[in-house]
Order: C-alpha cells, then sequence, then structure tokens
C-alpha cells in the first residue's frame, strides 16, 4: 500500500473521530522525533549504565 493510501484511509478515520487522529498524529511526531534523536538516547542509556 502507498504512503499517499494509507494518508488517505487515515484521514478517512480521522474525520470519523478527531480525538483518535489527534492522539495517532502524536504519537507519530514523537516517533519520528524519537528516531532522529534515537542516537543521543542511546548515547544517554550507555553512559548511564
Amino acid at each position: 500500500m502507498s504512503n499517499e493510501q494509507q494518508r488517505a484511509i487515515f484521514w478517512r478515520k480521522a474525520r470519523a473521530s478527531p480525538r483518535r487522529a489527534q492522539a495517532t498524529v502524536a504519537r507519530e511526531e514523537t516517533q519520528r522525533s524519537g528516531r532522529l534523536a534515537g542516537l543521543d538516547l542511546a548515547e544517554l542509556a550507555n553512559a548511564d549504565a
């Protein structure tokens, strides 16, 4: 399934339940920033260990 198809399905569901959509968007943004900061988090975890 293409990214555009997934996005279309997501927004169709989002219009049906805006609260769930907000939670999903927040989770995706957290995962995206977490992925960018993943190396830093791993380094911090190793430093604490």
